[in-house]
């Protein structure tokens, strides 16, 4: 928080007064600058509810974690009922904790990732004739949204529905996701990549925004949009890793980097 507050400050992104007001408030809450770190909040959210999840998903049985699964895939639509209906559930403006808000969020995805481990152990046909189908699907559904959107809704947040993480696309790409990176089990040089890749993520997660609009600067101006975009998210995550990973050997690099 406090790099992301001075540091533009130094390049001339914003004054000296800017990078101040910003210091002085960064132990509320994530500064504009730094926007991407609302993640950090929602790890730590995990982290404490942890202590909760963890003995039930020693007890529970492969049904009732399904049961529990299923009514969080059915939140994950909840944002099409807001933007069609509005409250549901029992959501009003002095109950925004509805009907399935205690099975909704984040913690499904830990709960996914423990039914994946736990009960999938799919041959490699199988992963791959499930796993791509529900990657494009859901990636094809968040570009049909924002292409039809794009042309009638007046605020960007609209556009974004798709793509918001506790919604049905993005679940369906991360399910996919980990059975494939599952796959990757043996010793080989993908499984060393992938490991090597996990073990910088979350510094690669907490830089990648003070790379990321320069790379675009540069790349904006050399190619037409769509590639600027595809480049700008593949040198951004090569130069992320590459500090992530010079940090990291340095001594106590690692509790920089996370």
């Amino acid at each position: 928080m406090a790099l992301y507050s001075v540091l533009p400050a130094v390049w001339g992104e914003y004054s000296p007064a800017e990078a101040w007001n910003n210091l002085r408030s960064v132990y509320i809450n994530f500064i504009p600058s730094a926007s991407h770190l609302w993640f950090v909040y929602m790890l730590l959210g995990i982290y404490l509810i942890m202590p909760i999840i963890s003995p039930w998903l020693e007890k529970v049985s492969r049904r009732e974690e399904e049961l529990f699964l299923l009514l969080w895939l059915f939140t994950t639509l909840s944002w099409h009922f807001h933007y069609y209906v509005g409250d549901v559930f029992g959501e009003c403006w002095w109950n925004p904790y509805p009907l399935l808000y205690y099975v909704s969020g984040y913690v499904g995805f830990v709960v996914l990732a423990h039914y994946i481990k736990t009960h999938l152990q799919w041959s490699v046909k199988t992963t791959l004739w499930v796993a791509i189908p529900l990657f494009l699907i859901g990636y094809a559904y968040c570009v049909w949204w924002f292409y039809t959107r794009s042309f009638v809704v007046s605020e960007v947040r609209e556009l974004e529905l798709t793509w918001q993480t506790t919604s049905i696309a993005p679940v369906l790409m991360s399910f996919a996701l980990f059975m494939l990176i599952k796959l990757i089990s043996r010793p080989c040089f993908a499984y060393k990549a992938a490991r090597s890749i996990s073990d910088m993520s979350y510094g690669m997660y907490l830089m990648h925004m003070l790379i990321l609009p320069y790379v675009y600067d540069v790349l904006s101006g050399l190619c037409i949009t769509p590639c600027a975009i595809m480049a700008t998210a593949a040198v951004t995550y090569i130069l992320s890793y590459i500090i992530t990973r010079l940090i990291s050997s340095l001594p106590g690099g690692k509790y920089i980097v996370g």
